[in-house]
This record gives C-alpha cells, structure tokens and sequence, in this order.
C-alpha cells in the first residue's frame, strides 16, 4: 500500500511515520486543510469517496469537493474554527452537508471538524461519512411511516364514506325500479359518480390496507372503456389516444377494482412521461403462451393469457433504471409527484391473479407494458342475464343494526318493501335490548362491523348463542381476509360489502354472498 505523501511546501506541515499510518488506516475519509482552506492531505479513503487521486487534491481548495449552492454552509462551519480552532474539540460538532464527487455526482456526508497543532500551525482537520445510504432509508421509513397512518386514517375515512354513498345508491337504485318511465340522463349520471366514489374509496383501502375486493368473470374490453373515458376526459390534449380492441379477447377471473387502479396508474405514467404530447395507445388481445416464452418470467407458466398492453411515445426508462422501477418507493418522479409505490403495488396485484408483467422500454422512443393476465372459460359478469334477484318476506322480523341513521333509514325501507318487518339499533348495546325485547321472533340480523359500545363482532358472538336460527348478515366497508375470516368463525352467515345495492341484499336475504 502507498503511504500518504509528505509533500514539502510553505503550507505543508511535516508528520511523523506513526500518525501518517493511522491517518491512512481510519475508514472515515480524512482531509487536513490549512487556515485558508487549502487542501495538504488526504487519505486514500478521501480519494475513493470523491474520485480525486492524492496529487490532484492537494493545493485545492476544500470548496472543489463541495456544490456551489452548498458552499455557505461549509465557509460558515470552517469560520468557527477559525475563529477559536482551540477550543473545539474533535466531532463536538457535527454538520450534515453536501458533497461533490469529481464526476459530478452529489452525496450527503457527516462532517466532524477539530483542529490539529503541527510545525506548520495550527490546520483543520475533517472526518467525512458517506451517509447517502443512511439518509435514504430514513426518507423510506419516514415515507413508509406515512403510508401506514394513512392506511388507519383510510379505514375511518372509508368508513364515514360508506355509509354516505350506501344511502345515495340505494335511493337512486329504488328511484329507477319505482319511477322507470321518468328515469332522466340526469340521475344516470348521480348513479354512476356514486358508484365511482365508492370504487375509489375501496381503491384506497385496497392500496393502504390491502383490503380484497370480489373476484369475478371480467370482459377486459369492458374495463379498458372506462379507462378509455378518463383518459379523453382528464388527459391533455397534446396526448393522443390509440385503441385496439380484439373483438372477442375472452374473459378473466379478476377484482374490477384493482384492475382498474393498475391500468390507470400505469395510463398516468404514461402521461407523465410526455410532458410535450405524444401518443398513448391502449390494446388488448389473447395470446398462447408455451414453455419458451414463460421461461423468461420467474413467476409465469404456460396457457392461454388475456394481454393488455399500455404503450407511449414519451422519454423512455434507461436501460439501468428498468429492473429497478418495481422496487417500493423507487421512483424517478420528483417527491411531489409519486411515491415510488404505484408499480410494485401494480405486479402485486398483477401476480394476485396469477399473471405476470412485461416492459419494454427505449430511452426517447417510449415505453410498453404488457400485462398478461390468465384466460378462463365462462361468461363475464357484465354479460350474465340481469335477471332480478327475487325475495317475498312472510312478514318475518328483520333487526337492523347501525350508527348511520341514514343507512337505518334506508335499509328499513328497502326491507319493508320486501314485505319483512323491521326494528332497528343504533349499536349492539340497543341491538341487545331489541333482543331481549322480541327473541326468537327476530329472523334476520343485518348488523354493521364497525359501531361504538358493542361492535358487530362481540354482537355476532352473542347473536350466534341467543338466536340460533337466525340469519346474520354482516356489513363492512372494510374487505380484508382477516376480516372475513373472523367474521365466519363468529357464526356469521355471509358478509356483504358497502356500499351494496338491492341485488346484493336480496341475494344475502336468500343465503347467496359474492365468493372470492
């Protein structure tokens, strides 16, 4: 190993054999400056950490490592010492700044100052710590702390919403059965913008708490329309859309909801990566995987898979970026616009269906991801007969069960129209005493999950040992497994998702519940 020079000079100071080993062997980079600021020595782990070979850095100034926006903090930090280097002593301060590497590139360091007596006086010497790494993963614990409040603030938020969209869609839905011949454009248009702040309030749970959502039998083109309307609807008009549907690509076994949060945020990157307008072109087909193409995908096996492919004219993913864009809280956006957190919940979802996802990338000719989602037989829901759902109550006594007395309200109508009779609770501390009060009388039990005294799941645990035979249907907005998994270890008979529609509860008042 090369020593670290002794270089002669008005400015260089003179050291003995034994402190220049030790300045060597330290694994903090170390570099000794005089009261100007000039460089004299450095050792080798300074020169790996900025690039510089030995010679090169000594004679400069400190300020050569340092970027030009970041150099009044170091001349402040410098000036104290200046002013009593003495009285300072090794690391009883230390300052976290900016460094420079000599190809340009920037890194955030931990510097430790003190002063150091030699026959050339008195110089400043300073322990550098490359804490890039360090400062990196604070930001993701700190972003990954975020996310988690955010997920308990969502389930509270979905809660309240729930239970403002249930009321609205079952009104409009009775408002459509009643009222056929004055159905306007109007309360079509209500009906599906509730409909759709409800998806984004499952959306949300679904990202932050990883609530699941039913899987059913989709026809892609389907959901690639509503994709398709928010684009032209919500996308700039510099930003072209192209799309390909194959006109009979089949149906797959999916969750609508997160389907459709994976194809628009993959839409909305595409967006953004065409910051001056281009293209984007949406299609989808069938293709026959066989062995030789699946082997190129870890997590991939031969059939028959339904390909949607979303494709841009935008900057492009650089060949050394591309196997890292799937990385939580990767991201090449700035803080403001992206968490890094949109594609790896996207081939997480993409996976959950037993699919898998290709990109292909050019920088300054676009971008293209392909998801491949597996082809199965049978008719999608958007096709099956609408065949209403039928349900003639005996006059048999329903208890219903909620804090929101608009849901009461409503399910009490839609209940009584089914020609059942209806009581009602604001909590299971009342629910309770509705018992107490009618006992076996009571056939069905419609109880919300999340209520304050006594909530849906201590009320269910009773309800199984005081009503036997009645019929309890559990109401969450919150669809985790867990969740569901307790509710049927509970006694519950099934469980339906807010906000439901009359087809839903009539289907539940029949013992029929949406299966995953």
């Amino acid at each position: 190993m090369n020593p670290v020079p002794n270089i002669p000079g008005p400015h260089t100071p003179q050291f003995e054999p034994g402190f220049l080993s030790l300045f060597e062997f330290v694994p903090d980079a170390l570099i000794m400056a005089d009261a100007a600021g000039r460089i004299v020595l450095a050792n080798p782990q300074a020169t790996a950490m900025f690039g510089w070979s030995n010679d090169e850095l000594i004679g400069q100034m400190v300020e050569l490592l340092i970027p030009e926006a970041a150099r009044t903090g170091h001349v402040t930090l410098r000036e104290k010492y200046q002013q009593n280097p003495q009285a300072r002593p090794m690391g009883s301060n230390k300052s976290d700044l900016i460094a420079l590497r000599r190809d340009g590139t920037e890194i955030q360091v931990e510097i430790s100052l003190g002063p150091i007596e030699t026959s050339a006086g008195t110089l400043i010497i300073a322990a550098i710590r490359n804490i890039t790494s360090r400062k990196t993963s604070e930001r993701n614990a700190l972003r990954s702390q975020r996310l988690e409040s955010l997920g308990s603030m969502a389930s509270g938020i979905a809660h309240d919403l729930n239970n403002t969209f249930q009321p609205i869609l079952m009104v409009l839905e009775m408002l459509r059965a009643d009222y056929p011949e004055k159905v306007t454009e109007f309360l079509t248009i209500a009906e599906q913008s509730a409909r759709r702040g409800s998806e984004m309030v499952l959306q949300l749970l679904t990202f932050a708490k990883g609530s699941k959502g039913s899987r059913i039998l989709i026809e892609p083109r389907h959901l690639l329309k509503e994709i398709e309307k928010i684009v032209r609807n919500t996308f700039s008009k510099s930003i072209q859309l192209r799309v390909n549907y194959q006109e009979d690509p089949g149906t797959l076994l999916g969750d609508p909801t997160q389907l459709h949060q994976v194809l628009l945020n993959l839409c909305v990157n595409a967006r953004d990566a065409m910051a001056d307008g281009g293209t984007l072109t949406i299609a989808v087909d069938t293709l026959e995987c066989d062995t030789t193409f699946v082997e190129f995908f870890s997590d991939a096996v031969p059939g028959t898979y339904i390909r949607i492919r979303i494709s841009d004219t935008g900057c492009g993913i650089p060949p050394e970026l591309i196997d890292r864009i799937f990385e939580p809280f990767f991201t090449t956006k700035p803080p403001e616009m992206g968490t890094g957190l949109g594609l790896s919940a996207a081939i997480g979802i993409i996976r959950a269906h037993g699919g898998f996802l290709r990109v292909r990338s050019e920088v300054g000719s676009g971008s293209q991801f392909e998801l491949y989602l597996p082809k199965v037989a049978g008719q999608s829901q958007s096709e099956e007969t609408t065949t209403e759902l039928t349900f003639h109550g005996g006059g048999e006594l329903c208890l219903v069960v909620d804090d929101e007395q608009g849901v009461r309200d409503m399910l009490k109508i839609v209940l009584q129209k089914l020609e059942l009779r209806v009581i009602t609770a604001v909590d299971g501390s009342e629910a309770l005493i509705r018992i107490g009060e009618y006992g076996e009388e009571i056939k069905f039990v419609l109880t919300d999950v999340n209520m304050p005294v006594i909530d849906g799941l201590a009320l269910a645990r009773s309800l199984r040992k005081i009503l036997p035979q009645a019929r309890i249907i559990a109401i969450t907005g919150v669809a985790s497994d867990q969740r569901l998994t307790e509710l049927k270890s509970l006694g519950v008979d099934g469980t339906i998702i807010k906000p439901f529609n009359r087809r839903k509860l009539i289907g539940a008042l029949n013992g029929h519940f949406p299966t995953d």
